[in-house]
């Protein structure tokens, strides 16, 4: 196993003051796979040989410079065997959750959009073997995808497509605007999005870096043409932010300094035909010029509202909205603010299928209830439960998707108690037939 496939795990593993929530967020999807053998038997031994090896190897070139006696080299080998043996534990819980997350994906997807003189590329990533057919389409056009020999492909697309479409035997998993300006947009396995102006290595990320500011609700009506938008976030000092429609600038907003969460909400009425395009979130660089903190695609053909639940989460559909409040807030006597513990949605199981699936939950008070499926465009394929009230117990119920084009599907439950604001929690289904 090559060093230079494991440099940064080791970091992880072999130093305390280093912690990660992901290793997808440090490693390739290839390097990840990689590292099956270290985890597999759920024992260090494997790196306690890596470690060795590693010592004895370096010793004749390092262990003078760095003027270490022998016991001395043989202590520090000690050591971090020491801090290995404490983290390895949690190394597990986190390759195991990343392995869970890699398995709930499409066997492909696009990872990153790409601008250049040359013009308009896409980045596929394949993360595991697919026997179906693959394809990149906008209107009646279309573009083969193969893999024969690379998990990962450079596909060029024509210049005067306004947005591309990725589809797995003829049925649609992403659907993406084009960009217009120079740079390369990432998108995480999570479904969150970045540009960045500067063309480098690209990666594969799980989620995008933290930032101070991020967007936290979209919503748009499409009879009334109206773009509703929550940033979220705080900071130490002040920081200026402008939001954009590709290059339109909306507004501009100098933050507050503070310690306490704060949402600013606007709202706009869109005159434009563009039926596609990009929200990027932007904050003014040490140059004075605008810098992309994070990105959102816009399908302006239908309406939508989305959440990041909690609040700076995991983007989640909704059927409510919280605008100018947070995301987790209920209302209590005392107007605190926390999430009552109303249910418990389980993951459906199996997940994925291809024909029919078990949706459970736990009510663990009695509630006003509903439960429906939707498409990843947020259109209400099937409602269980429409405001119904439910006495505490377990549920389950069964969808087929026999019906369906394979694709991403969302189970949404949202529930409510006299006390409190709704609450709603959504899970990711995966039907591939």
């Amino acid at each position: 196993f090559e060093i230079s496939q494991i440099n940064v795990l080791q970091m992880y593993l072999l130093m305390e003051e280093i912690n990660f929530d992901s290793f997808l967020n440090i490693l390739s999807v290839e390097d990840f796979k990689a590292c099956t053998f270290l985890f597999a038997d759920n024992d260090p031994s494997a790196l306690h040989d890596y470690i060795e090896n590693a010592f004895n190897e370096l010793e004749p070139l390092f262990r003078q410079q760095v003027l270490f006696a022998p016991a001395e080299w043989h202590d520090e080998k000690l050591d971090l065997i020491d801090i290995l043996n404490r983290k390895f534990s949690s190394a597990i819980e986190i390759y195991r959750d990343d392995s869970a997350f890699l398995e709930s994906l499409p066997p492909v997807l696009i990872t990153n959009l790409v601008k250049d003189s040359s013009g308009l590329k896409i980045s596929i990533n394949r993360f595991r073997v697919n026997e179906s057919s693959i394809e990149l389409h906008m209107n009646e056009e279309s573009i083969s995808v193969p893999f024969e020999y690379n998990d990962s492909q450079m596909i060029s697309i024509p210049s005067h497509w306004e947005y591309v479409e990725l589809l797995i035997a003829g049925d649609v998993v992403q659907s993406l605007p084009v960009v217009n300006e120079e740079g390369v947009l990432s998108i995480a396995l999570d479904d969150q999005y970045i540009f960045s102006d500067e063309i480098f290595d690209l990666k594969t990320m799980r989620s995008i870096p933290e930032q101070d500011f991020q967007l936290n609700e979209i919503a748009y009506n499409a009879i009334e043409q109206k773009l509703s938008v929550e940033i979220a976030g705080n900071s130490d000092w002040s920081i200026q932010l402008g939001l954009f429609i590709n290059d339109s600038l909306l507004w501009v907003w100098n933050s507050v300094p503070g310690f306490e969460m704060s949402f600013l909400d606007s709202n706009w009425v869109l005159m434009t035909s563009k039926e596609n395009g990009w929200l990027h979130l932007c904050q003014v660089n040490e140059n004075g010029a605008w810098k992309i903190l994070e990105s959102r695609p816009l399908h302006l053909q239908e309406s939508f509202h989305e959440s990041k639940v909690p609040d700076l989460g995991t983007w989640t559909a909704l059927s409510f909205s919280t605008f100018g409040e947070s995301n987790d807030i209920t209302r209590s006597q005392q107007n605190k603010q926390f999430i009552p513990k109303i249910f418990a949605l389980y993951q459906n199981y199996p997940n994925p299928f291809n024909s029919n699936t078990n949706i459970t939950f736990d009510l663990l008070d009695e509630a006003t209830v509903s439960l429906y499926v939707a498409d990843a465009k947020g259109r209400k394929l099937q409602v269980y439960l429409d405001e119904i009230f439910l006495e505490k117990g377990f549920y389950s119920f069964n969808w087929s998707a026999e019906f369906q084009s394979s694709g991403i599907y969302f189970i949404t439950l949202q529930a409510q108690t006299s006390d409190y604001l709704p609450v709603a929690m959504s899970r990711k289904m995966i039907y591939l037939k």
